[in-house]
């Protein structure tokens, strides 16, 4: 599968996404990983080179165009106009791009993931529901029309309630 396509749903084989799920989840994570390494060695690798060539501007100065006197904004600043630093910091870069990029997938698969969890509720939901009723305004019609009667009959059955208590005390 492409990599776009690792992160659509089909929403009508639930159980294939979730299937395959993990294992997706898994490669990416292993890519991430590896980019994670490639980026720290990168930077290691800058760091290797910055110390190297710093060393060098103290013990050559002039080699750079500098003072014998060599401050620490001196040898800063003639880091970084030197190719093996601004070579070194494009990798560092790109490796950090990869890292992210790889990074941004996994998320993408955590989310895939909760989205997927909520399908799965939402189709639960609809499956196992009680049916619905819409009711039509003759429905409504005859429903309020027994309220009324019933209200209406209350009223009439405490009163012939009260007519057979007055009979018994005759």
């Amino acid at each position: 599968m492409s990599a776009r396509t690792d992160f659509q749903i089909d929403d009508l084989n639930l159980r294939e996404e979730w299937l395959r799920q993990a294992d997706l989840y898994f490669s990416y994570a292993e890519k991430a990983a590896t980019a994670r390494s490639a980026y720290d060695a990168a930077a290691q690798e800058l760091s290797v080179v910055e110390a190297d060539l710093s060393l060098d501007i103290r013990a050559n100065p002039r080699h750079y165009d500098l003072d014998d006197k060599v401050t620490e904004a001196a040898v800063k600043s003639t880091l970084f106009l030197q190719k093996g630093v601004r070579r070194a910091q494009k990798i560092v870069r790109e490796a950090k791009h990869d890292l992210d990029i790889a990074q941004a997938a996994c998320t993408a698969l955590e989310h895939k993931k909760r989205a997927l969890t909520m399908l799965v509720e939402l189709n639960t939901a609809k499956y196992f529901a009680d049916p619905k009723i819409t009711a039509s305004s003759e429905m409504r019609e005859a429903a309020q029309d027994e309220e009324k009667r019933r209200i209406r009959n209350k009223g009439k059955v405490s009163r012939w309630r009260d007519e057979d208590r007055g009979s018994d005390d005759d």
